[in-house]
């Protein structure tokens, strides 16, 4: 088995620079714990976990534009793809934005009474619509705003992995996340609580997508082509579902934990999954990198390199994730204290297993995203199952934080095992 340099390379520029962008934002969420009441942050965080889910069509889009840039070396058919996505990307954003805002306004003003009163919803689904019936309208559609931004930052980005651009890639990131940090921990500063810690990466999306412009420049100054993707629309739709049921699953749990529990308690399980879900973010870059290389190899029709490239994928993501859970297993008290700036002995215990968790599903991300980069989308429809199994582990195990915790684990490992099994040779 040689040495994918090309992987060892990509991983090496996304791992520093995504390294740099997870480390700001660490920083954000950290400096939003010390300077927000427990209860804000909770909310923060939900407004986040929602916000991260309506995003699952710009991740959708990113994953696709990559899949096919990865193989198309001519300028003006990039330039080509490019345009048409920013329009069709545009379009959709603005849809959805009314759609979510429609959504909130019927959620605040009318799906409360209406499920618990006539549509003889069962109690669960009544408490579900109550609590995020119950969160701030204004808030709720401020953290809206932020779609627009990511949805035009995806096409950019999505264009720079697929091209292998990786170090142009992980730049705009750094640049999103400085400007969320300084002027999230600004705002905040200045007295605007939730509200300001909104502002800052509503403003990084925007300026992030404003880069990926000017990084893009050699193609966008080329003479346009008409590129031909007869069959994107129909591998759309299954890197659509299987992207969907990832970031939702990675989120689902904060979500669930606003429900079952109080907004403290909602609180220190937030900060328990940030610090937990290191992993996830860690083992990011390798995958980016991963991708269009898995991508570039299918297309040359070299499955023996393209295997290469998954078991080095596989190898650089179990280093990492033994690493995070050994400093996880032996200094719990100390990483919390770090994150925090204070003791919270009853999470110090629950450190470790949500880490599992997260590692697990780490290691589900990396083998779909392997797969969809050969093309390979079969069963796709049956993904969202996981999304059930999970949501009725973690409701029906919520009695306190480390049953919760577990459930949290338990469902991930339903979720690898399931994909391997959904998207097996």
């Amino acid at each position: 088995m040689k040495l994918n340099r090309a992987l060892l390379n990509g991983s090496i520029i996304l791992i520093i620079t995504f390294g740099i962008f997870n480390v700001l934002n660490y920083f954000y969420h950290f400096s939003m714990i010390r300077s927000l009441s427990l209860a804000d942050y909770g909310l923060l965080a939900t407004l986040f976990a929602i916000i991260y889910i309506v995003s699952i069509f710009a991740e959708s889009i990113q994953t696709i534009l990559a899949k096919y840039s990865a193989s198309e070396n001519n300028g003006g058919k990039l330039k080509n793809l490019f345009n048409r996505s920013i329009k069709k990307a545009t379009s959709f954003a603005v849809l959805l934005f009314v759609v979510y805002i429609a959504g909130i306004v019927i959620l605040k003003y009318g799906s409360i009474f209406l499920a618990s009163k006539f549509l003889g919803l069962p109690h669960v689904a009544a408490l579900i619509l109550e609590k995020l019936g119950n969160l701030p309208l204004g808030l709720v559609i401020f953290n809206g705003i932020i779609i627009l931004g990511v949805f035009l930052s995806s096409v950019g980005r999505g264009i720079m992995q697929g091209r292998k651009m990786f170090g142009r890639l992980g730049v705009s990131m750094i640049i999103e996340g400085i400007i969320k940090l300084v002027l999230g921990v600004f705002f905040v500063y200045l007295g605007w609580r939730v509200y300001g810690a909104l502002l800052g990466p509503i403003i990084g999306a925007f300026v992030a997508f404003i880069y990926t412009l000017i990084a893009l420049t050699p193609i966008r100054k080329m003479q346009e082509k008409r590129i031909s993707t007869p069959e994107i629309y129909k591998y759309s739709w299954p890197v659509f579902i299987t992207t969907l049921t990832v970031l939702i699953f990675y989120n689902l749990d904060i979500i669930i934990a606003n429900i079952v529990f109080d907004r403290d308690t909602v609180g220190l399980y937030a900060i328990t999954a940030l610090i937990a879900k290191t992993i996830f973010f860690v083992t990011q870059p390798i995958n980016r990198a991963m991708f269009p290389l898995a991508a570039e190899q299918k297309v040359k029709k070299e499955k023996t390199d393209s295997y290469n490239v998954l078991t080095w994928a596989f190898i650089s993501i179990f280093v990492c994730i033994i690493v995070i859970l050994a400093v996880i297993y032996l200094f719990p008290k100390f990483i919390i204290l770090i994150a925090t700036g204070k003791s919270l002995p009853s999470i110090e215990s629950l450190l470790f297993y949500s880490a599992i968790g997260t590692s697990l599903l780490s290691f589900a991300n990396t083998w779909i995203l392997y797969q969809l980069s050969q093309g390979k989308v079969r069963h796709a429809a049956l993904f969202p199952i996981f999304l059930v199994v999970e949501s009725v582990l973690l409701y029906t195990f919520s009695a306190n934080l480390l049953e919760f915790v577990l459930a949290f684990m338990a469902s991930s490992a339903i979720f690898l095992w399931g994909s391997i099994v959904l998207l097996k040779d």
